[in-house]
């Protein structure tokens, strides 16, 4: 089994350390990071916002979850300041630990789901690709920084050619921005839906009249409940079946089968979903997953 793509990138970033040599502290631009602050920026995220993610959205029913500030805390954290090979050293052994998490979720775990500030409704289930697209940004990034350093060297190609290779974060099919204003208090209310989802997935039959009955209540006091959050029945329906399918894909499943068991009327009826979810077929998905059960050894 390969490796988890999300382990790619402490080596890539170590990397473009070795060409930038002692340039590490120049911007490459007004505005933009030097690869000291890339570097911290990446690490203080993976073990404040990712990780912290994972967890509550693992343990906890429909969380709100803060966004992170990552230009307010460089310039708090005095990024340039800070030495690079600790920083490298600290990404590394956070991003380990964030795919070690990832590696121990199964089954319909990857549906639970939560509020993120900026975002709206996610579900732990899209968490692995998330992450790697916010990878691929910096990576490109990178590239931009060792083009204007060091114009010509080859590590320019190769961080595009890795970019190239990464398929786009799922987008949200929940619509806008959510407030987090009342979000405690019918925090559970929304946990109980998403659970009743989550079983009608599982078991082939998602409909809204059976919803509300499992639920004990009429299917416009469901929908009620689901506008308190910005979000419908159909959204969250989606979402979370888009979270078993990127599971069982980065698992190797035969997605003709995953198709089946996700209740879609044929296969080609799930690979059209798939690629509208991913912009890629489930095939080219599996060639380089996120997370694998292998994790980064």
């Amino acid at each position: 089994m390969t490796v988890s793509k999300l382990c790619e990138l402490p080596s890539l970033i170590a990397g473009v350390a070795a060409v930038v040599g002692d340039a590490s502290a120049v911007r490459p631009a007004p505005g933009a990071f030097a690869l000291v602050e890339h570097v911290w920026h990446l690490a203080d995220l993976e073990a404040e916002a990712f990780q912290v993610r994972i967890a509550r959205l693992a343990a906890e029913p429909a969380p709100w979850l803060a966004d992170f500030d990552g230009d307010r805390v460089a310039a708090e954290r005095r990024y340039l300041t800070r030495p690079l090979a600790a920083g490298i050293r600290a990404l590394a052994r956070a991003r380990a630990m964030t795919v070690e998490m990832l590696r121990r979720i199964h089954g319909t775990a990857w549906l639970r789901g939560g509020i993120q500030e900026q975002v709206g409704y996610v579900t732990l289930g899209e968490q692995p690709e998330r992450i790697l697209g916010h990878d691929k940004a910096h990576a490109g990034e990178l590239a931009a920084l060792v083009a204007a350093l060091r114009p010509g060297h080859a590590m320019v190609e190769q961080l595009r050619r890795w970019c190239a290779a990464i398929t786009d974060a799922p987008g949200s099919p929940c619509g806008g921005r959510v407030e987090s204003r009342g979000l405690t208090a019918s925090a559970l209310p929304l946990a109980r839906i998403q659970r009743a989802i989550a079983s009608s997935i599982v078991d082939g039959d998602v409909d809204v009249e059976a919803l509300g009955r499992a639920l004990g209540v009429s299917r416009r006091t469901l929908q009620r409940r689901l506008a308190g959050h910005g979000l419908t029945v159909r959204c969250v329906v989606e979402q979370s079946r888009r979270a078993l399918a990127l599971a069982r894909m980065r698992a190797g499943a035969d997605w003709r089968t995953a198709a089946l068991d996700l209740g879609f009327s044929h296969p080609r009826a799930f690979a059209r979903a798939f690629k509208r979810w991913t912009h890629v077929t489930p095939q080219i998905f599996q060639r380089a997953p996120a997370v694998t059960r292998r994790g980064c050894t």
